[in-house]
């Protein structure tokens, strides 16, 4: 259709190139613009993904696009659409893992439900029901992310005050592999809010 990849930008602002754009704006590498939508509210993630309806934009926050205010929501270039019955609570992180049963998207946050089943602060999406994770997390989830360190590709999962069921005196960060959580070392002493795989050579 000769559309391109474009810039979108998430947030709490109200404009975006002088004009009214509510969370969520669009540079196509000359002019902004605003989704169809008068207001999305404050996005803390995002990330492309296809979920079996398509290619789309998966758009994390505290979202008011729905009267259920469901906290997630999908973009595919042209509408809106909630993603199931969305998470009860902010959505901090989002990423896609395999976790042997197919790529998913993955939801991390501050929410204790997600499609209206216990989920406690972790959750994923498999294109038509919400699920847990490894029995969820004790504190808000802010990072996720898929990394390799040589045991196997793994969720990473980092936030504030996270205590991880099955695992003791370890905080901050773990990773899921599918099965099991496992430490990393001993964690950290303080919150995790950003995670990126990164090859320095």
């Amino acid at each position: 259709d000769g559309r391109r990849p474009a810039l979108y930008v998430g947030g709490v602002f109200d404009q975006a190139g002088g004009a009214p754009a509510h969370g969520l704006a669009r540079w196509d590498g000359s002019t902004w613009s605003s989704l169809q939508a008068a207001k999305v509210g404050a996005v803390f993630t995002m990330i492309p993904h296809d979920d079996g309806a398509g290619p789309s934009l998966f758009v994390g926050g505290t979202l008011s696009l729905f009267p259920s205010d469901d906290h997630i929501a999908r973009w595919n270039g042209e509408s809106w659409s909630p993603v199931g019955s969305g998470v009860t609570c902010c959505v901090e992180a989002l990423a896609v893992f395999d976790d042997g049963s197919g790529d998913a998207l993955v939801a991390g946050g501050t929410f204790n439900e997600a499609g209206g089943k216990p989920a406690a602060r972790l959750a994923k999406w498999n294109g038509s029901i919400w699920s847990t994770i490894g029995g969820g997390v004790d504190g808000g989830v802010s990072a996720l992310e898929v990394f390799d360190d040589g045991e196997g590709p793994a969720l990473f999962v980092g936030g504030a005050t996270i205590k991880f069921f099955g695992l003791n005196d370890v905080w901050y960060i773990a990773k899921w592999d599918g099965l099991k959580w496992s430490p990393l070392g001993t964690g950290t002493n303080e919150r995790i809010r950003a995670m990126k795989v990164f090859d320095d050579g």
